[in-house]
This record gives C-alpha cells, sequence and structure tokens, in this order.
C-alpha cells in the first residue's frame, strides 16, 4: 500500500516525499500522492494539542479494524489484517488560536498485503473548527475550510472528495458516516482508485420535484423517491446500493399531473356541478341544487394529490314548508296537496258553514321555505264583490216582522237569565276560613258549585292575591286547557308590574281546578334564575283561579330561534370566527335550559312537556323554564290524541307532545328525569335547527314507527352543530332510561364544550347568567 508513510501535522498523510507548506487545503486533484482525514491549518505549537503515529500488530486493533472493514465490505468476510498505521491528532487548535475550541481525528491504515483499507475517525464532539488565521478564517471558521478525501498523484492523478469537502458542510463530518455508524468512514484503496463503502448520495432528476428520502448510504441500504403534490412517478420507487458502490437501476422521474376523474350527478335530483378551472390537480368543483332543493353535505371539493376528491359527494333534499297554523275555533281549516309539504305543493283554506274566506284560499310552497302570501281568515256572513271591486258583508235582508219577533223573544229571554244569575249569586257563600270554600265555574250550559279542600287555601294562603290589584289586558297564548293574559299587578305604592295570567279555559271540570292549583303549590318553592317562578294565585277574579306568573316581555325560546333564524344561520363555507360564535351562542341557550332542569331535577320535579316553545326570555334575555303551554299554541299536527286506553272514558282527551316524548312514556305512560332528559335533547335539536320541526315530514304516528326501529332525529343542517354537540344530542336518546345522561352530567358536558370558545362569544344579544353552582 505504501513505501513510506509521512504524517503532516496539517491533517495530511503523504508517501515517499513530505508535505512542505500546504498549511491551507487545495482543491483535487494535485500532483502529490495524499491522504487528507482532515486537512486544514493546524497549529500545535503553545501547546495546542499532539499528533501521534504508530504501527502495531496489536491481535485485539487487528481485530477491531478487521471487523470494521467486514461490516462497510461485508463480501470480503475473509479480511485479516497484517498490519495497521494509526495517526492520531489530538485536541489540535487552528493557527493563531484564540479560542479552547480543539479538534479530534484519527486515520487507520490497515493491509493484509493485497488489500489496503483506510479508516477516517471522529469523535463526537472533536470538529469544532474547520479553517485557521492562515487561511483567511476568524475564530476558526469563514476561511478556506477544511478538505477530506484522496488523491493519486502523477500527470493522470485521480482522486476521491468526501461529501462537504471545501465547504461549511465538513464541521459535520463528526455525524455523518458511510457505514451507518457516526463519525466513521472505510474506504479500499486499489491502486489509484477509491472504492467506497457506500453509494454516495442517490441521483435525482428534477429536483424540484422529485422527494429523495434514504437513512444510509451504505451497502444494502436503500433510498426511496416520492413526487410533490400534483405529480406522479414515472420509474422505480425504489433503488439499493449495490456492492459495487453504485445505486441499483436509474433515478425515477416526476412529470404527469394527477387527473381525478369528472364526477357524476344525477340531474333529476337537480344537483348540479361547477369547476373551478381546467387544470387537473388541486381545482375545486362546487356543487348547487335548482330551485326548491337544498344542499345537504359539502359544497365544494378539491381534487387530492392522491387523484381522488376531497369528501363525499352532496345530494339534494327537496324543500319541506313547515305546518300552517290555524285557529280552530275561528271554522278556519287547511288541508295540503301533498303528505310531506314538499317545494310547489299546495296548501287550501277553507272555512265552516256560515262563514266566508277573507284572503287567498291557496298557498304555495316556496323555494325558501316559505308559504306564499298571507294567511286568511274566516269571517261571518256571505262574502260578494261590489262595483269597485272591494269585498264587502252582503247583509241578508229579514222580513221586518221576523226580525221583530226574535228580538221580542231575545229581550224575554235576556231578563230571564240575569234573574236567575242574581238568584245564585245570593245563593254563594262568601270567602271563610272554613274548612271548605265554594266557588262557580262554567261546565256547558249550566253553573255549578265544586270545593276547593282546605289544604289548597292553607297551602296557597301566603301566595293569594286579591283580584282587585290585578287589571287583566290582552290574550297572549292559548293551550289545550289554559288560556293565558297579559295584566299589571300594582302593589301599594310601587308602579305597576307585568304579568302573566294563567286561568282555565271553558268547558273544564274540578279534576282541571286541581291540577290548576297543584301547579301553584310546585311553583311556590321554586328559587332557579332558569325557571319561571309564582308570584300568586288570585281566587277571586273569575270562576277558575288565575296563577300569577312575571311577563316574559321577549317571548318564548322557539320564536326568538325563528326570528333570528337569519342571524344564527351558518353554512360550511362561513368563517371559522362566525361558526365559533353562532356555536356558543347556541351552547348557551343549551347550558341554562339544562341549569333549570337540574334544578328541576333536584326538586324532584318532572316536567313531561319540555320543548322551546315552553322556555321563556326576559327583559335581560335570561331564559326560564316554563310550563306547559305557557309561551303559544301548542302545534296540534306534533300532538297525538290519545282517545284509548283512559280509565275514565268520560274525562277530557289527552294531547301528548310525542314528537319530544321518550320511548317508556309513549309506550307505557312511564315519566322520569330520564325521560325529561330525552326532551331536553329534542329541545337542543330545535335549538341547533334553529326552531324547525322535529322529524320534519312525519307525522306522530310516522314518528313512533322510526322510534320503534331505532331511528333517531338526524343531524341539524347546521355547521355550528358539530359531531360531539350531536353525540350528546343522541346520548340523550337511549333507548334504555338507564344509558341517559342525568342533567347535572348534561350540564357538565356542555360547559366543557363552551370553554374552548370562550374568547368567541360576544354575549350582547342574550345575556347568559348563571348560578354561582355552574361553571361559566
Amino acid at each position: 500500500m505504501r513505501e513510506t508513510d509521512l504524517v503532516n501535522n496539517n491533517g495530511l498523510l503523504s508517501f515517499r516525499y513530505p508535505v512542505y507548506a500546504l498549511y491551507t487545503s487545495r482543491e483535487f486533484p494535485l500532483p502529490q500522492t495524499l491522504i487528507a482525514p482532515f486537512w486544514a491549518d493546524v497549529d500545535t505549537r503553545n501547546g495546542a494539542g499532539t499528533v501521534y503515529f504508530r504501527e502495531t500488530t496489536d491481535c485485539a486493533i487487528m481485530s477491531k479494524v478487521a471487523q470494521d472493514v467486514q461490516l462497510a465490505f461485508p463480501e470480503q468476510l475473509s479480511f485479516t489484517a497484517t498490519s495497521v498505521v494509526i495517526v492520531t491528532w489530538y485536541r489540535v487548535g487552528y493557527f493563531n488560536l484564540n479560542s479552547d475550541e480543539l479538534n479530534t481525528f484519527q486515520c487507520v491504515l490497515a493491509t493484509d498485503g493485497s488489500r489496503s483499507y483506510v479508516l477516517f475517525l471522529y469523535l463526537d464532539d472533536g470538529i469544532n473548527w474547520i479553517t485557521g488565521d492562515a487561511s483567511g478564517g476568524v475564530d476558526g471558521f469563514n476561511g478556506t475550510e477544511a478538505y477530506v478525501g484522496f488523491n493519486s498523484g502523477g500527470p493522470n492523478s485521480t482522486y476521491f472528495a468526501v461529501e462537504g469537502s471545501g465547504t461549511p458542510e465538513v464541521v459535520d463530518i463528526e455525524t455523518t458516516s458511510n457505514v451507518d455508524v457516526e463519525g466513521l468512514w472505510i474506504f479500499q484503496v486499489s491502486g489509484d482508485n477509491i472504492i467506497t463503502a457506500g453509494c454516495g448520495i442517490p441521483d435525482q432528476l428534477n429536483v424540484n420535484e422529485t422527494i429523495l428520502s434514504y437513512n444510509s448510504t451504505f451497502i444494502n441500504s436503500t433510498a426511496t423517491y416520492s413526487c410533490e403534490d400534483g405529480y406522479s412517478l414515472v420509474g422505480d420507487a425504489v433503488r439499493t446500493c449495490l456492492s459495487s458502490g453504485k445505486w441499483s437501476g436509474n433515478p425515477p422521474d416526476c412529470r404527469q399531473i394527477v387527473n381525478c376523474s369528472e364526477l357524476m350527478v344525477e340531474p333529476n335530483e337537480g344537483l348540479s356541478v361547477s369547476y373551478s378551472s381546467n387544470t387537473p390537480y388541486n381545482i375545486t368543483v362546487t356543487y348547487s341544487c335548482e330551485d326548491g332543493y337544498s344542499l345537504v353535505g359539502v359544497t365544494v371539493r378539491t381534487c387530492l394529490s392522491s387523484g381522488n376528491w376531497s369528501g363525499n359527494p352532496p345530494y339534494c333534499q327537496i324543500v319541506n314548508c313547515s305546518e300552517l297554523m290555524v285557529e280552530s275555533n275561528e271554522g278556519l281549516s287547511v288541508s295540503y296537496s301533498s303528505n310531506t309539504k314538499h317545494y310547489n305543493s299546495t296548501a287550501t283554506y277553507s272555512c265552516e258553514d256560515g262563514y266566508s274566506l277573507v284572503g287567498d284560499a291557496g298557498r304555495t310552497c316556496l323555494s325558501s321555505g316559505n308559504w306564499s302570501g298571507d294567511t286568511p281568515y274566516c269571517q261571518f256572513g256571505l262574502i260578494v264583490m261590489s262595483s269597485n271591486g272591494i269585498n264587502r258583508i252582503a247583509v241578508i235582508v229579514i222580513p221586518v216582522v221576523i226580525v221583530t219577533v226574535v228580538l221580542g223573544l231575545l229581550v224575554v229571554l235576556i231578563v230571564i237569565f240575569y234573574a236567575c244569575t242574581i238568584k245564585k249569586r245570593k245563593k254563594m257563600k262568601p270567602v271563610t276560613n272554613e274548612d271548605t270554600r265554594c266557588i262557580a265555574f262554567k261546565n256547558c250550559s249550566s253553573y255549578q258549585l265544586e270545593e276547593i279542600p282546605s289544604d289548597y287555601i292553607n297551602q296557597l294562603s301566603k301566595h293569594v292575591i286579591s283580584g282587585s290589584s290585578l287589571k287583566i289586558q290582552e290574550t297572549v297564548g292559548r293551550g289545550e286547557f289554559g288560556i293565558v293574559y297579559r295584566g299589571l299587578i300594582s302593589v301599594k305604592n310601587d308602579i305597576p308590574q307585568a304579568i302573566a295570567a294563567k286561568t282555565l279555559r271553558s268547558f273544564y271540570s274540578k279534576s282541571d281546578i286541581d291540577s290548576l292549583l297543584d301547579e301553584c303549590i310546585i311553583m311556590m318553592s321554586f328559587d332557579n334564575l332558569n325557571v319561571l317562578p309564582l308570584i300568586g294565585v288570585c281566587l277571586d277574579l273569575g270562576p277558575a283561579p288565575y296563577i300569577i306568573m312575571p311577563f316574559m316581555s321577549r317571548g318564548s325560546l322557539l320564536s326568538y330561534l325563528k326570528k333570528e333564524r337569519p342571524n344564527l344561520t351558518v353554512a360550511d363555507t362561513s368563517e371559522e370566527d362566525i361558526i365559533l360564535n353562532v356555536r356558543k351562542q347556541l351552547l348557551s341557550i343549551c347550558l341554562q335550559v339544562g341549569n333549570g332542569m337540574c334544578y328541576l331535577a333536584s326538586q324532584r320535579f318532572i316536567h313531561r312537556d319540555l320543548a322551546a316553545r315552553n322556555c321563556m326570555i326576559d327583559d335581560d334575555g335570561i331564559i326560564k323554564v316554563a310550563d306547559f303551554g305557557l309561551s303559544e299554541d301548542i302545534y296540534s299536527q306534533n300532538y297525538f290524541r290519545q282517545l284509548e286506553g283512559s280509565k275514565d272514558s268520560s274525562s277530557s282527551p289527552v294531547k301528548l307532545p310525542l314528537k319530544w316524548m321518550a320511548l317508556e312514556s309513549i309506550h307505557d305512560g312511564l315519566f322520569s328525569e330520564k325521560s325529561d332528559v330525552w326532551s331536553y335533547g329534542v329541545l337542543c335539536w330545535e335549538v341547533f335547527s334553529l326552531g324547525r320541526v322535529p322529524y320534519p315530514g312525519l307525522d306522530p304516528v310516522g314518528v313512533v314507527e322510526l322510534l320503534n326501529t331505532g331511528g333517531r332525529l338526524y343531524t341539524p343542517n347546521n355547521e355550528a352543530c358539530s359531531k360531539e354537540i350531536y353525540s350528546l344530542m343522541t346520548s340523550c336518546w337511549s333507548e334504555s332510561p338507564d344509558d341517559r345522561p342525568v342533567f347535572s352530567d348534561l350540564v357538565s358536558s356542555i360547559n366543557t364544550l363552551i370553554e374552548p370558545l370562550a374568547g368567541y362569544l360576544d354575549f350582547t344579544d342574550i345575556n347568559f347568567c348563571l348560578e354561582n353552582d355552574i361553571k361559566v
């Protein structure tokens, strides 16, 4: 391998002839034979390091060298060193050293007489400078950098330079390798040729589009090629480092841009698609529906680098209009051309005999989901068209004699009726502290007397309000059996307070009065920010008692959701902060209702009719869980009139809110906190659906059939409703009551959902206040 080894302190070995004044490295090729483990401006004066040299036949050292060679060249397992030369540059500095940063490296020459190998070794944290001041460096850097490699010399000199030689990257040689061992480089010297243990960095075409990945360049290691997004690979994706020191095959190319297939749509479903450009990759498609249809799913999809479209295809769903509400006591009724009340279907109004329709008899379901025109009404008498085109009442002319007779009979009947009324009033007892108190109430065609048990009187005594302090005004709501008036209450010299006064409608029974008084007694103990309180009960204002409560000026939660629907509707294309803001507002509504229901559950009170229509909003925007028909007229189409199975066949039929009821309540008449939890889940669905009717398109019988087969309400079509929120709803609809959460758990879960969104909500719309035991 050599004739004479000559060591230069500047990180060089030469043969035959010494190296003079080569303190600054030079780029190969050069005329002299050189081995450069780290050719740089080394200066060992002033105690800045030592250079060691020795030749050894120590068995342990030769065995270690043989193992390293066999590691690098596994096909040469028979190599056994007969001579080893070790040169070490130990903690050497650079010329004009002005710091304590020193280098340590080593060169090992090994031979068995026919094959020769060179090992470069670099200590961990052993390279701390790469040039000296004589080579233009400052503090060991920024001059002519160190060179690592081999030079054969002579007129046709061949050479080999380790990657990074002569560049600032040479400082990292201690952490790199060609045999997967940091700081170890092994080469075979064969004549003028240098055979590296690895294959070097794999070559690649189209560097800007090609992504190259490899862990090492050692024999049998692999290199993997891939392409940037939008390009596909042409050629072998994997190449192997062969024992010849070359990579197998040829580098692949990234040439073809990915194409996504054309999207197919069914035109008869009203769905259409448009493309953002003709460029195959990274284009977007936008879906839309014809008038009368709404899009369900994503609006935009993107062509991915895989050649597939993002997301799933949406579909068009025909728009449905809500049920039309009519006041049945006005003789008005409505029929539909289709049970589903979808786009372009019609609703036809009619009146009972003796009434005439004022307004349009037909309305059409529009693409907006609203009905065309306004609601007509029924007016007694005949409607005719005058010559100037204005409707007027045509009074049927009655012969004067007949009119006179009829009027006379009416006068006689009025006199008799008045006399009977005076007589009955004289027989009624005044209110006393006796065990019972008599009240008169109307039952179909006559007055009867019923007794209020003394238990009621005693329990309500502290809450009885005199009718003289009340002023009843207009009607604000009607329920199945109750009616609610707006009014004022005057207490001493205070300003009159707005109140809501609830009493029974006509045709009620004694059990209805008992139920009303039971409601008063229950409400007396309520004391929660999110539960509607009782002001008192009036027993002398009319034939039936009046429950007096604060008047909720902002109406019901249901009416609020409908009114604010344009402001709270968010689509998948809305900005993220808008979606989060709406989500927080709607969650805060659910939390307030949950807080009220949590309190009622702690008082062992079961609501039985929890829905958005039965939650009220006060002047400050605080939501109150209220009763049972206090908000607005119940949607009769969403209730099922239970006529069978009643123990008392003479009792009034009962309407049940089936779309809000739990399975065990529907089938077995069982009510509990867990059945209220089911209703709460439906209320949350109403909130995130912004006041839409649950189970749209299904009548109550269809709802029961759906629930019996495991079906449930679908996810609200609102981007504000996340998967976690819908999961909370579905947990309320578990078939077994034991599998449903309690209200305290629901309040905790909603708090957890609200907490990360705290920075997005402005509470100016609904003032969100909770009691101290609820975490905001």
